[in-house]
């Protein structure tokens, strides 16, 4: 599908620090996210990527600079605004959970945005059936395990049908069956139109789940582009403490024995690439190279 090329998110010369801080976390930080893109705000632990999808979700105010979410300037709104066109699954799942059903749960969030009680029932379906999680709709959250609240706590932050999608780590506590569940789910979102920002320092999933990714370093971003772009920028990699996935590792140390300007992100492209240059007899090193 084509993408809308307007900005979904923009963040423009933000700078923020805590009270309890001497130093400023968020440093002149611009970046501008195009509206049905999914996109992984990638840095080290501490290096502020919760502090900046806090600023998209209205959850915290810049002291100098500009977030607009939608057109709309996140200062001159109030939470509830940006609420209602963003969802937001947060580290903390324990945020999230109060009823005694997952049912209860998202009825309960239909309700505080306004649906009205005919629609609630099939909304609540809709939303289960799309994220995999029927069979889940009548289970007490606090007998789920984490995997499983994770996709809940997707269902719940979709049920108001928000444009913006925002998750903080969300490959936090899960297993790898969870983790290609997610990862499918995000591609999905993506598909449908939707935007989708998360945080993360798992290169390895970011670069089965997202379509684009930006480095944070330092209070600012320092690359951001398509992943064949970030994920092969080793040395800012390097900078933000990060580590290049898999395949685009393992493809560099081979570069030298392909004439190919490819940069492979999955395992399928790398061993397409492989099999077309042993195909054609120029796929491996002489001995003498």
């Amino acid at each position: 599908m084509l993408l809308n090329k307007s900005p979904a998110v923009e963040l423009i010369d933000v700078w923020f620090k805590y009270l309890s801080s001497r130093d400023y976390v968020l440093k002149g930080l611009s970046i501008a996210i195009n509206k049905g893109t999914s996109v992984a705000i990638m840095g080290a632990n501490g290096s502020g990527k919760t502090t900046l999808l806090k600023h998209v979700v209205g959850l915290l105010r810049p002291q100098r600079g500009v977030v607009k979410v939608l057109g709309m300037d996140v200062q001159a709104v109030g939470f509830q605004e940006i609420a209602r066109c963003v969802g937001f699954i947060p580290q903390n799942l324990n945020y999230m959970f109060f009823a005694s059903s997952v049912r209860d749960e998202l009825a309960i969030t239909l309700r505080n945005f306004e649906y009205p009680d005919r629609l609630v029932k099939n909304r609540i379906e809709l939303v289960a059936e799309s994220i995999g999680i029927g069979d889940l709709l009548d289970e007490d959250p606090s007998t789920l395990s984490y995997g499983q609240l994770r996709l809940a706590s997707i269902a719940i932050a979709l049920s108001h049908d928000p444009e913006v999608v925002v998750i903080d780590e969300p490959t936090m506590g899960l297993d790898k069956r969870y983790r290609e569940a997610l990862a499918k789910i995000i591609r999905q979102l993506a598909e449908d139109g939707r935007t989708i920002i998360a945080s993360s320092h798992d290169v390895e999933f970011v670069s089965k789940a997202f379509n684009e990714a930006a480095l944070l370093n330092e209070g600012r971003i320092t690359v951001y582009g398509g992943l064949r772009e970030v994920l092969y920028e080793y040395t800012e990699l390097v900078k933000a403490r990060l580590t290049m996935p898999t395949v685009p590792k393992l493809f560099n140390e081979l570069e030298k024995c392909f004439n190919t300007l490819s940069k492979p992100i999955s395992v399928g492209e790398f061993l397409s690439i492989i099999m077309e240059r042993l195909g054609d007899g120029r796929g491996c090193c002489r001995a003498s190279d």
